[in-house]
């Protein structure tokens, strides 16, 4: 219901006045941010990550054949009847998507964060590494990856 507002006019008689709401549609456009990505700090458990992940969005093209690769990996994961091979396999294949979801992480700003005593800076093979020893981490970058609305109004760093 559109709100009014009673204003008197010049011969002293009341009219209502409609204020219309505004909606810029393309607020709700995520294609380009999908595509470049956008900046994500995980929080774990309640504690903000210190690193930031610029991720691309599931609906991307990128990000499409990344989550097809992924279903894949399911249905073979699924497959696995030995436990810890079962589990072995799934920790790989959370760490290969959530890289390939990741085309950059930097530290939030003022925090130095390093990795293994050296300042982190980014590389694949460093990315895989926090997201393979930290599932919790690389299925929040999926997670996140597959929220559209993570991918609105945020403008693409």
């Amino acid at each position: 219901m559109p709100r009014t507002a009673k204003i008197d006019s010049e011969v002293g008689e009341e009219k209502q006045v409609s204020a219309k709401r505004v909606v810029d549609i393309s607020s709700f456009f995520t294609k380009d941010n999908q595509e470049k990505g956008v900046y994500h700090e995980p929080v774990i458990d309640g504690q903000n990550l210190g690193i930031k992940f610029r991720i691309i969005g599931s609906e991307s093209d990128e990000g499409a054949s990344v989550f097809s690769e992924y279903d894949k990996d399911i249905e073979h994961i699924e497959s696995i009847e030995d436990t810890a091979k079962k589990n072995e396999a799934s920790r790989d294949s959370m760490a290969r998507i959530a890289s390939k979801l990741t085309k950059d992480m930097e530290p939030v700003e003022g925090v130095e964060a390093i990795i293994n005593g050296k300042p982190l800076v980014y590389d694949k093979d460093i990315v895989y590494e926090i997201f393979y020893n930290s599932p919790t981490i690389a299925n929040d970058i999926i997670r996140f990856s597959r929220r559209d609305s993570n991918f609105m109004v945020k403008k693409a760093n």
